[in-house]
């Protein structure tokens, strides 16, 4: 946990400006329950895009005009790296084993291409072109059998008769060569899960266009394929989304990942509601997945003199 905002904290729905940011931080570890300090970066850290890979922490943060710098924290040895980037253009960071895919992702504004970065050599290279078109929510999604590309085609909104359903493409590493995927039947794909035989994005509920531009049926956020073909299939009795989830959407590349207020099992293709815990702040501050249990750094309550931060880390374990 790096970086952040620190002045008051933003109500919920609510528009605020950024203040001043952190660049102190620690690290928590999930088995033995203990905490360390790290040692402060080089910059303040607001959120930024970041990915994991080859043991160290890289983050991309943007300086205004000034444009962007990429550090890396080493995790083994407690040190902050400032690393050459090859442009400035906005991506999303994931990681891929010991690479850093940089991802752009809409083609709405021109195109860019998608970089990879060698955690270990540093060495960066270009993945070729997508067989996909110009598209918008792009997304990779690394599996052991290719990287998925997923996305939704530039379409007149409003005024389509369909919306923008969500693409793919698998990207194999060893030739080096795309294959486009059927398509899906869903208009989310905005995060995947990959449970070890299937790639899942759990979100709930979907969408019909409404009054104005219906689309005469109301279509999924969320659904299922199977690599290598593609093949898609809507969620199995998804429920419909809590309105009060204390945390609504937290996505693991593991077993578990959390939906709409659920607790949602890859392995069991099973919903389970999910609430707040007995002492826990109103609003739940960031959280992630740590070796299959849910990490909740603090959180806020709210009363008419402003919000009071909580300094409280929350832990879940699903049942086995």
């Amino acid at each position: 946990m790096v970086g952040g905002g620190t002045g008051r904290a933003c109500p919920p729905n609510a528009d605020c400006e950024w203040g001043e940011f952190a660049r102190d931080g620690a690290a928590f570890d999930p088995v033995l329950g203990t905490w360390r300090v790290l040692r402060e970066a080089p910059i303040d850290i607001p959120p930024s895009p970041a990915a994991f890979a080859g043991g160290r922490l890289f983050i991309s943060v943007t300086r205004g005009s000034s444009g962007s710098v990429l550090l890396a924290y080493d995790v083994g040895a407690d040190r902050w790296d400032t690393l050459d980037a090859p442009d400035s253009v906005p991506r999303t960071l994931l990681a891929d084993g010991d690479r850093v895919l940089f991802l752009s992702g809409s083609d709405e504004h021109g195109t860019s291409a998608d970089l990879v970065l060698d955690a270990i050599s540093g060495r960066w290279s270009e993945l070729p072109p997508d067989p996909l078109g110009l598209t918008f929510d792009r997304l990779i999604t690394p599996t052991p059998t290719g990287l998925v590309l997923t996305a939704k085609e530039l379409v007149p909104s409003p005024g389509s008769d369909e919306p923008a359903l969500t693409i793919a493409a698998l990207y194999d590493r060893a030739s080096g060569r795309w294959a486009r995927l059927p398509d899906t039947r869903q208009i989310g794909g905005w995060t995947w899960m990959w449970t070890g035989s299937r790639l899942v994005d759990p979100h709930l509920g979907g969408a019909d266009g409404g009054e104005a531009g219906s689309w005469g049926r109301t279509y999924p956020y969320g659904g299922s394929m199977t690599l290598p073909d593609g093949s898609w299939s809507p969620l199995t009795d998804p429920p419909a989304p809590l309105q009060d989830a204390w945390i609504s959407e937290v996505i693991s590349s593991g077993r578990f990942a959390l939906s709409g207020g659920y607790l949602y099992d890859g392995e069991r293709d099973s919903w389970t509601v999910l609430g707040r815990p007995d002492g826990a702040a109103l609003a739940a501050g960031p959280a992630l997945w740590a070796d299959e249990k849910l990490i909740v750094l603090g959180g806020a309550d709210w009363a008419s003199s402003g919000g009071a931060a909580s300094q409280t880390t929350w832990m879940y374990t699903p049942p086995a």
